[in-house]
């Protein structure tokens, strides 16, 4: 070193505030310029990135890819998912929640539930609820095109020719029957529905055989009639055939017979619980009888046209139509089929077709009375073996059931095939089983006519006249004249005329054939035959065509001298009309 020169290393330190000290005047502006700068650029390895603008951005920038990748995770593992529709209107996807098989609704919140309890666990979740609607919007679209039609069971169905009794319970245990055996399971992919009104039936005994314990059944609550015993044994068994239309129990008779009792028992056989509420809405009733398995309604006094005809749907399998729910071109079916069981201290007025399918039976009032509590504990031990009867019973019909042809002598025309199996199954002929409808009808139509007092007085007339000719207008006078109450009489002849023919159907069926033959100046005349007391009915009914008879006048003209040699009529009415 020179000695002009000066040792700065002594006299300041080497910084470049000493050196440059004009630069770091304005050093606070410097930085937030930079930081400024660092903000309205993107990502950008010369640029400080340590800032915490920037390190919130790229926080931000991770999460959105965290939310994306879980929700096509998500659709990915949903997608692999069987997925079901019912009628092509509700969209179902099968899981698996605790070893237990479920069907959900794709629209509903269970599945969403299900959503996200999957990846509440998952590294990369919870999910979003944004994401949640949007992979539901996903999966939903995918259902509609990815869907396989399903069945769906309240408490009876049948899957691939076998029976199926849905038990109640979570674990979709269902009685399955076939021609072979009764057992137990699972019946596959098919909707088991299980709500608020589905009680669990957890004691079924299968070891009996023949139906002594239905026998005792029905002796506990009194029932005598044989009669009347078949028929509800075969509205029970025909339960399980779900495809088959089942006559409408109704049972009547009056205050403390026990009727309400009885139905409440044969709810209990297959679908435990109480009666219900019969509502006058038309949607309201729908939806009882599609989420019920039996419907029971109880002590009812009046029946409208319109709720029978919803009755007769119930019947016959028919549906309910209404507009889906925030659309106007859309609809949904609910369906009516459904066993009922009716009760009513007397039969109120009933249109033809509601009548047509009921099988009335009558209660009468006990002898012997026992308490509720009494009848409780002996339906406890009984109906784990009625349940199994019934079961097997069924097996056997299964089997037996094709081989046989409709007699045609019931309107339940399906239920003729049934019925001839039943009665071939406890060890009888479908021959017997013929005797039985005739008396069935018989017993019946006899019950309703006594109900009507005009219709009643015929028929005692009849009883003692088995061959009667007349006009409505001497009818309608000969009876008011001899009958002991004429207050529910109509108030003329000729709404008399219309009362007796609108019921024709009714009267044959009790045994009365009313014949038109030509008319005369004083009107049409009639020929009535009682068959169950004419001296000939055999020959009657072998030698001439009954429903010839009841539109042909000049046929009723060729064989009236014929019925009328049969037997002399003795009332007082001309008898040289024809």
């Amino acid at each position: 070193m020179r000695d002009d020169e000066e040792d700065y290393s002594k006299k300041v330190p080497y910084g470049f505030e000493d050196l440059f000290p004009e630069c770091f005047e304005n050093e606070p502006a410097i930085e937030n310029n930079l930081q400024n700068k660092a903000r309205s650029q993107s990502v950008n390895p010369f640029l400080n990135i340590n800032t915490p603008a920037v390190k919130d951005d790229i926080k931000s920038n991770k999460k959105s890819k965290k939310k994306e990748s879980i929700q096509v995770k998500a659709i990915t593992y949903l997608k692999t998912l069987k997925y079901f529709n019912y009628k092509n209107s509700v969209y179902y996807v099968k899981v698996i929640e605790s070893g237990v098989e479920k069907y959900l609704d794709v629209a509903s919140g269970d599945f969403e539930a299900f959503i996200l309890e999957s990846y509440m666990a998952d590294p990369s979740g919870p999910i979003s609820m944004m994401n949640l609607k949007s992979i539901m919007i996903v999966i939903r679209s995918y259902a509609k095109n990815n869907s396989l039609p399903i069945q769906s069971i309240t408490r009876f169905g049948v899957i691939n020719g076998e029976l199926v009794w849905n038990l109640g319970f979570q674990n979709r245990s269902c009685v399955i029957i076939n021609e072979d055996s009764v057992k137990i399971g699972s019946p596959g992919d098919v909707l088991l529905v299980c709500n608020e009104k589905t009680r669990p039936i957890e004691k079924i005994e299968y070891s009996s055989s023949g139906i002594s314990s239905c026998e005792m059944f029905l002796d506990l609550f009194g029932i005598t009639s044989s009669i009347e015993r078949h028929w509800i044994l075969m509205t029970l068994v025909s339960y399980l055939f779900a495809e088959i239309p089942t006559p409408i129990l109704y049972l009547h008779g009056p205050a403390g017979s026990g009727k309400t009792t009885l139905a409440n028992a044969l709810k209990s056989i297959f679908d435990p619980g109480v009666g219900e509420f019969l509502h006058n809405n038309a949607l309201d009733l729908a939806l009882t009888l599609d989420r019920s398995g039996i419907v029971l309604f109880d002590n009812f006094s009046s029946l409208s046209n319109s709720i029978s005809d919803q009755f007769c749907l119930s019947y016959s399998n028919g549906y309910y139509t209404k507009k889906k729910n925030y659309s106007d071109t859309e609809t949904i079916e609910i369906s009516m089929k459904c066993p009922l069981i009716l009760t009513s201290v007397s039969i109120p007025r009933l249109n033809g077709d509601f009548k047509a399918r009921c099988a009335f039976i009558k209660i009468e009032p006990k002898q012997v009375l026992k308490s509720e509590l009494e009848i409780r504990s002996e339906l406890e031990l009984l109906l784990p073996c009625v349940r199994g009867e019934l079961c097997n019973l069924a097996s056997i019909i299964l089997k037996n059931y094709h081989k046989f042809q409709p007699l045609g002598i019931k309107r339940h025309a399906d239920f003729d095939l049934l019925g001839q199996a039943y009665f071939e199954a406890i060890g009888f002929s479908s021959d017997i089983y013929r005797q039985f409808l005739e008396a069935l009808t018989t017993s019946e139509s006899s019950d309703m006519i006594k109900r009507s007092d005009p219709l009643n007085d015929l028929l005692t007339l009849l009883n003692t006249h088995h061959i009667c000719a007349f006009t409505m207008s001497e009818l309608f006078n000969y009876l008011l004249a001899t009958s002991d109450d004429t207050s529910n009489y109509p108030i003329n002849s000729a709404n008399f005329a219309k009362l007796i023919k609108n019921n024709l159907a009714l009267l044959y069926s009790a045994g009365l054939l009313i014949l038109c033959g030509t008319k005369k100046t004083n009107g049409h005349q009639y020929i009535a035959v009682n068959l169950a007391t004419v001296v000939d009915r055999t020959s009657l009914i072998l030698n001439y065509d009954l429903e010839r008879l009841k539109i042909d006048p000049s046929y009723v003209s060729e064989v009236f001298p014929l019925i009328k040699a049969a037997q002399t009529l003795s009332l007082g009415i001309p008898t040289d009309l024809f």
